[in-house]
């Protein structure tokens, strides 16, 4: 009697563990049910989201044109994705006053500085970071370019700016210092004069802080608007099996390159005006020293700087090769930091600074 109770009892605790289960069972799919059922309106109101951003950013850059008088772009051609504000992280400040011996690539005047400055309520823990790595990539904006509305398409390529009223003010072809004046397309060359005036220089990081980091050897000239900063990587940004056409190369010191400088001599007076000159605004120098910037004079002298046609002037009237200094014909000019240098360049490329130094009043 005894053992047909106890086997009574385990059948229905068996039986109501069963029930108990067949419940969580139910539940779990119950559960796995409304859980395909939040998905699903998460996925539908999230791809809602994005087309109504989508209609709401078409409408905005809609209005944008309307408002400039501009025709609507296709969004499937190249021309299409326009992005109508595009604010500036900060701006630069430059030893290079002026566009006329900035250097036409980025390290090649190693003693160059210049300071980033973030623009305001922009958040300094932005640059957090950056001190860690030993150089970094700039991208800014060519401001300095005085002809970018006057430039217009090549000859042979009328009819398709007929065609196409966003291709005016584009320049096809542009004369290469480093080929003596001969001409190249755009695209293949780092001429400020491009289709889109954006600019990218490699530079050094040599101190960050307090929303301001502070550059070497950036080819980028004073007041530039910066769009945005970005480390540089050695493992994926230097590629050792890189080509390049032999006139983009390193100078060979030849005499036979249209940049080459035989070597640099600053007169005495001319070293003594550079240095009251920087004496009486070394508060804005980039520089600790007078020597320092006698030495970013230098270095920015130590490649022809001339453009090519003020080279083949300058060789048409200087008459007779290796003349004394002066004898050579106009002196050439290059600002740095707010001071006017006056240079010559006689003998086949020797640089001679002259006597000529004025505080630049220019904006």
């Amino acid at each position: 009697m005894q053992a047909a109770c106890l086997a009574a009892v385990a059948l229905l605790s068996a039986a109501l563990a069963v029930r108990r289960l067949m419940k969580l069972e139910g539940r779990t799919r119950q559960l796995e049910r409304e859980l395909q059922d939040m998905t699903k309106e998460r996925r539908a109101e999230r791809a809602g989201r994005i087309k109504a951003e989508r209609e709401l950013q078409q409408l905005h850059m809609g209005a944008v044109h309307a408002l400039h008088g501009e025709q609507p772009f296709d969004s499937k051609e190249p021309s299409g994705l326009r992005i109508p504000h595009l604010e500036p992280i900060g701006t630069v400040s430059s030893c290079f006053t002026q566009r006329n011996g900035t250097p036409r690539q980025p390290l090649l005047v190693g003693s160059a500085r210049a300071k980033l400055t973030l623009r305001q309520g922009l958040p300094h823990d932005a640059l957090d970071g950056l001190q860690q790595y030993s150089h970094c990539w700039i991208l800014y904006i060519f401001h300095r370019n005085t002809n970018l509305h006057r430039e217009h398409i090549s000859e042979h390529a009328s009819e398709s700016k007929k065609r196409n009223p966003h291709t005016q003010g584009i320049k096809a072809k542009i004369r290469v210092p480093r080929l003596d004046g001969k001409t190249m397309g755009v695209l293949a060359t780092r001429s400020p004069h491009r289709p889109v005036p954006i600019g990218l220089s490699c530079a050094r990081v040599k101190e960050v802080r307090n929303g301001e980091v502070l550059l070497e050897g950036a080819d980028i000239v004073d007041g530039t608007p910066v769009l945005d900063v970005k480390p540089y990587v050695p493992f994926c940004d230097s590629v050792e099996s890189a080509t390049a056409p032999a006139w983009v190369a390193a100078t060979s010191g030849s005499g036979d390159e249209p940049l080459y400088v035989k070597s640099v001599q600053i007169l005495e007076v001319a070293q003594q005006q550079i240095q009251d000159c920087w004496h009486r605004q070394q508060r804005t120098s980039l520089y600790a020293t007078s020597m320092e910037f006698l030495g970013l004079v230098k270095e920015v002298l130590s490649r022809d700087i001339r453009s090519t046609y003020q080279r083949t002037q300058a060789c048409k009237s200087c008459g007779i090769q290796g003349s004394d200094y002066g004898e050579a014909g106009e002196l050439f000019h290059v600002i740095l930091e707010g001071v006017d240098i006056a240079y010559d360049v006689v003998d086949h490329g020797v640089v001679v600074c002259k006597a000529e130094i004025a505080v630049d009043s220019s904006p």
